[in-house]
């Protein structure tokens, strides 16, 4: 039935191809058949109860002027987003196709319209010059036609356009090839959280989409769990993308099981956080390509950050993977491997190129690794602007780990603050620490031991002189360091002697906690005579220092520190030599010991 100037479908179509239409005769193709004009924008819609509302999605900024037919005989004309028009109610629940013919610059669910969940299937894009389109939250959007999208060719992006449509099966090649407008972040998002996507990614999907630039491609595979491979070629044409550029692209692909070696070859202008996030969570991923980031030599800041977290099926990374990002910098390598399960080995010259890397440089960078049971003497030689948080957690829960190289942190010698914390925390396989492992980090400070080796129950002794030469470690400088090594046996004399700037309230809290076999010396924090002077003035906790459950042991003897002169400060001496592991049984002068400290 022809109505105005645009045709009604005759009866509903039950097939699920969108290429077809299905009366009671057989299949024919709608555009033939004059259903409706091919510059027609028409989807199909499925409403649930008596007198259901729709609301068309269209906002202000855009130019309107267009009729619409709602699929149940009514037709109304609409010229503005505000008119009262764009909502339709219908009387009895079923599917509707809706056509749209003439003007119509915005069409956006945005994960807000109460369209959205209605939303079943896109039959034709038509010509109603799209300016801002997106099905963001149609979720039950399972079918969109085949072929490019029409009527776009002056849309500037693809921002969140089908983002959690988690019931779309497909992306249909070439589909953007119209979209020769799209610029800057043009498809950031724009299939974030496709679960129901399978198998691979049209090799020209963004063919010619030559404009987009800065971060282009931020977040437009994020949670695509059912892909499963990437065309090589994908990005070829993109040759402006910069900045951010793939950032978080495939965060969450959990199904794809490899990378191309060119996938990046051509997309020589990215930098900053260019590969911030990239592949996280790609779990079914086995290997990396050793020349995958050759060609992206201005990628800086944060330009590996997380990259590759939790890619657990990882077992091995090429040698010169980041030879040629000579420029990253600050947050370089921050988490860059964390929770890859599976990695079993480092290369010795991984960041032998990256000379620049400062501040949160390797903080993480293989934290949680448990497979991993060695580390490259010389793995951080070449990084000597290590700063800061350098080595906060590199190598924390890497269960794994059996040893650590002398000289691992020779050269880091500008490391700081918190520079140490949580570095070796629940590597539980370790043994024993190197002697000079911090002999030339002589900048650490504040909270620079904050839970170093915290949980290695494997750990049996401590050498003499660890800290003999961080002399500037302050306020939480020794937080909970070696709390919970169970197997502890001995505390060296004279370990924290020279750590004369620790102050605050969380200066040696938990330094300790329980280690039930520790055997605990008078002499770890001064020397016979120094009671005196030893913490003179200096605002300090010893919170819980010493606290244990339990005690498996050898009788040793507390440190007197309630015998030390606190000059005009008050020392935080709660629990510390609580719990039911300290007792005469551990220390042969616990009855000495005031309440207050207990």
């Amino acid at each position: 039935m022809t109505v105005g100037s645009f045709r009604l479908p005759l009866r509903k179509c039950e097939n699920p191809d969108p290429s077809i239409y299905c009366p009671a005769n057989g299949y024919v193709n709608p555009l033939e058949e004059g259903y409706w004009d091919e510059d027609c924008f028409v989807f199909e819609i499925e409403t649930t109860t008596e007198d259901e509302s729709v609301t068309l999605p269209i906002g202000s900024g855009y130019t309107y002027n267009f009729k619409v037919g709602w699929g149940d005989g009514n037709i109304n004309e609409i010229t503005a987003y505000d008119d009262g028009d764009i909502t339709h109610v219908y009387e009895e629940p079923g599917e509707y196709i809706i056509i749209i013919k003439g003007t119509c610059q915005q069409f956006a669910c945005n994960n807000s319209a109460a369209i959205r969940t209605k939303i079943l299937r896109i039959l034709n894009w038509g010509e109603v010059d799209f300016r801002d389109l997106d099905f963001y939250g149609c979720t039950n959007l399972s079918s969109i036609p085949s072929g490019a999208i029409t009527g776009v060719t002056n849309l500037s992006n693809f921002y969140n356009s089908f983002r959690g449509c988690i019931s779309l099966p497909y992306i249909t090649p070439n589909m953007f090839d119209n979209a020769v407008n799209v610029e800057d972040n043009g498809f950031r998002f724009t299939f974030f959280q496709c679960s129901g996507l399978k198998g691979s990614i049209p090799t020209d999907l963004f063919r010619y989409n030559t404009k987009v630039s800065i971060g282009a491609f931020w977040s437009t595979f994020f949670q695509c769990s059912g892909l499963t491979s990437i065309p090589t070629d994908l990005f070829r044409y993109n040759t402006e993308v910069s900045t951010s550029g793939f950032s978080s692209t495939f965060n969450d692909c959990s199904g794809l099981t490899s990378i191309p070696t060119d996938l990046f070859r051509y997309n020589t202008k990215v930098s900053g956080d260019a590969f911030f996030l990239t592949f996280r969570n790609c779990t079914s991923l086995t290997s990396i390509p050793t020349d995958l980031f050759k060609y992206n030599t201005l990628v800086s800041t944060r330009g590996f950050y997380s990259t590759f977290v939790n890619c657990s099926g990882l077992t091995s990374i090429p040698a010169d993977l980041f030879k040629y990002n000579t420029e990253v910098s600050t947050y370089g390598f921050y988490y860059t491997f964390q929770g890859c399960s599976g990695l079993t080995s480092i290369p010795v010259d991984l960041f032998r190129y990256n000379t620049l890397v400062s501040t949160y440089g390797f903080g993480g960078t293989f934290s949680g690794c448990t497979s991993l049971t060695s580390i490259p003497t010389d793995l951080f030689r070449y990084n000597t602007l290590v700063s800061t948080y350098g080595f906060y957690g590199t190598f924390g829960g890497c269960s794994g780990l059996t040893s650590i190289p002398t000289d691992l942190f020779r050269y880091n010698t500008l490391v700081s603050t918190y520079g140490f914390g949580g570095t070796f925390s629940e590597c539980t396989s370790l043994t024993s620490i190197p002697t000079d492992l911090f002999r030339y980090n002589t900048e650490v400070s504040e909270s620079g031991f904050n839970g170093t080796f915290q949980q290695c129950t494997g750990l049996t002794s401590i050498p003499t002189d660890l800290f003999r030469y961080n002399t500037k470690v302050s306020t939480y400088g020794f937080y909970s360091t070696f709390l919970g090594c169970s197997a502890l046996t001995s505390v060296p004399i004279d370990l924290f002697r020279y750590n004369t700037a620790v102050s605050g309230a969380n200066g040696f809290h938990s330094t300790f906690y329980n280690c039930s076999k520790l055997q605990l010396n008078k002499w770890i924090f001064y020397a016979s005579g120094e009671e005196s002077t030893r913490f003179k003035d200096v605002a300090i906790s010893f919170y819980r220092c010493f606290y244990r459950t339990s005690f498996d042991g050898t009788q040793g003897e507390a440190p007197e520190l309630w015998n030390c002169d606190f000059g005009s400060e008050t020392p935080t001496k709660t629990e510390c030599y609580a719990g039911a592991g300290n007792s005469l049984t551990s220390l042969s002068n616990y009855g000495d010991i005031p309440i207050d400290w207990k």
